[in-house]
């Protein structure tokens, strides 16, 4: 016989009470850090040209206190303790607590008021995801309005493109434990506006998600497969490359034409050798 499980309320209550005391210090500590040299910058312009010099001095102080923040956010990352992939039991495995912390550190920056701003200015978005542990590269372009819940467990490769309303996040919340997976997008994809991506999924290099659709768990989305604009790719299927899927759920409809080898044509220099 079945036994009823302890009432765990008042234990999670106080758990969520210290977690929001302790997001609620570490942001007041990041963002006045951050504005101790901008308001020293603003100070010593205005004893200098008075409110014309506030107004010089008025974008560099702000582009600084961005940066600050960046990096007071990336130095508490790095010395956080790390998320590693597993399942895990709620409210009891460090690895649960540890996800908690680092997501919510996450959230400070969709806390602020200049979100945009560091997700719009390319160096700032840049610094902003590396230094919360993402593996990316400056030329990729991720929408100020994408969400990436978990960058710190997130591979994009080269050229990759994410649109406005996308949104990935490497864990997977259930009942009483929690999936933890990392991401991982291939050189040169797209993901569309308003699609979403789960946990474990991989998208293969070239490959196109479409606008709103939704890839469930654990996806393998092969080299230059397109999913179609609203379709729901089922948990665990695989999708071969070059294969055009879509549908709910989505179902192979068709092919993708693979992009032609260009044939190298000998030097003269090497003509010349053979002959």
């Amino acid at each position: 016989m079945r036994t009823a499980p302890k009432n765990q309320g008042p234990v999670r209550i106080a758990l969520w009470l210290i977690y929001d005391l302790l997001w609620v210090g570490c942001g007041a500590g990041v963002f006045g850090t951050a504005l101790l040299l901008p308001a020293l910058a603003l100070q010593a312009a205005y004893r200098q040209a008075g409110w014309t010099g506030v107004g010089f001095a008025a974008l560099p102080s702000y582009i600084l206190f961005l940066l600050g923040v960046i990096l007071l956010m990336g130095l508490i990352r790095s010395v956080s303790p790390r998320v590693v992939p597993g399942t895990y039991e709620k409210f009891k495995a460090g690895p649960f607590f540890a996800l908690v912390w680092l997501t919510g550190l996450n959230n400070l920056i969709f806390a602020m008021p200049f979100t945009r701003t560091v997700h719009f200015v390319a160096l700032l978005r840049f610094l902003y995801y590396r230094g919360m542990g993402m593996k990316t590269y400056y030329e990729n372009w991720i929408s100020p309005e994408a969400t990436i819940a978990d960058p710190f467990l997130v591979t994009l490769g080269r050229g990759v493109n994410i649109g406005g309303r996308a949104s990935m996040g490497c864990h997977l919340a259930l009942p009483d434990k929690m999936v933890v997976a990392p991401i991982v997008i291939g050189d040169g994809a797209i993901i569309g506006t308003h699609a979403k991506v789960a946990p474990g999924v991989e998208v293969g290099a070239h490959a196109v998600i479409g606008a709103a659709a939704a890839i469930s768990y654990n996806v393998k989305i092969g080299e230059g497969a397109h999913v179609e604009p609203g379709s729901l790719v089922p948990a665990n299927a695989v999708i071969p490359p070059y294969e055009r899927w879509g549908g709910h759920p989505a179902v192979r409809i068709g092919r993708v034409r693979a992009p032609r080898q260009t044939e190298s044509v000998p030097s003269p220099e090497a003509s010349l050798n053979e002959a």
